[in-house]
């Protein structure tokens, strides 16, 4: 194995965290834990995150303890959760030792509610601004979040009692010293914690538009953007493909597998068949 190889297998983990997933499933959890416990956490946890619960976990309990931490504070808190749901209580008190008070908050507060819950699917971190909040001083923050901004946001008082909800177009035209909640803002679509996420998605098609799910005070609890509900709708629908899509496919992940197994140092199994070649 040389460093370019290990480096493109990782550039791979990286671009294409999906298919990754898929090829690092058909291997041992506790080999892939080793093979990836020096991946950047982004990369670890954007694969982590579309394996199956139960590999993911295995795979987490045996990352080193500082790898755990790191991914489990990049992982959105649902992520984080569905992770550590799978794992025995024990295993999941000490693998939460360590993660930021806020953070672990968060975590345990999403492993109380039922797992197929919007409380248990919204983002707890999704950006919202206080209706206290200038509109000029909403653009900065939005900037400094780095990260792609959604069309529509939520907005809230302190207490986070939810007010409606604003455009990005709107903050982009309104005076900079306006306060956010002076805007004109849209109603906004709520439901509540313990709602069965399967019936969200069902509504999804009939309604568009993130929602805000609240706790039993009726505070904004967490966020399901449209992709969030997107990927719940997506999680009931069949999959169809056809035999020459599905044979490209296994050709894919029969070569893709080899070059990660490989690249990461992962074993393979040898088989005593006598017609079966050793890895």
């Amino acid at each position: 194995m040389t460093a370019g190889t290990r480096a493109l297998a990782l550039e791979h983990l990286h671009r294409y965290p999906a298919e990754a997933a898929k090829v690092l499933e058909r291997h041992p959890a506790t080999n892939v834990a080793k093979a990836l416990a020096d991946a950047p956490e982004e990369t670890l946890a954007g694969v982590l995150a579309l394996m199956s619960p139960i590999e993911a976990g295995a795979c987490l309990e045996g990352l080193p303890a500082a790898s755990r931490r790191e991914v489990l504070q990049t992982c959105p808190v649902a992520t984080s959760a569905a992770l550590l749901r799978v794992l025995p209580e024990a295993s999941r008190a000490s693998i939460l030792e360590g993660i930021a008070a806020r953070e672990r908050e968060l975590i345990e507060r999403a492993l109380r509610l039922p797992p197929d819950s919007a409380g248990a699917a919204a983002d707890p971190r999704a950006c919202t601004l206080p209706d206290d909040l200038a509109v000029g001083q909403a653009i900065d923050r939005l900037r400094e979040t780095g990260a792609s901004v959604p069309p529509t946001l939520f907005v809230i008082s302190r207490d986070r009692r939810l007010r409606g909800a604003v455009t990005l177009g709107q903050l982009l035209v309104a005076p900079r010293d306006w306060p956010v909640g002076s805007l004109r803002l849209a109603s906004a679509r709520t439901v509540s914690q313990r709602v069965s996420v399967s019936a969200l998605a069902s509504d999804q098609r009939r309604r568009g538009g993130p929602v805000a799910v609240l706790d039993p005070s009726g505070r904004l609890a967490g966020v399901l953007s449209e992709d969030a509900l997107r990927a719940l709708q997506e999680r009931g629908a069949p999959r169809r493909a056809t035999n020459l899509i599905g044979a490209i496919c296994e050709l894919y992940w029969c070569g893709m597998g080899r070059l990660l197994g490989e690249a990461l140092a992962i074993p393979r199994v040898a088989h005593d068949d006598a017609g079966a070649s050793r890895a």
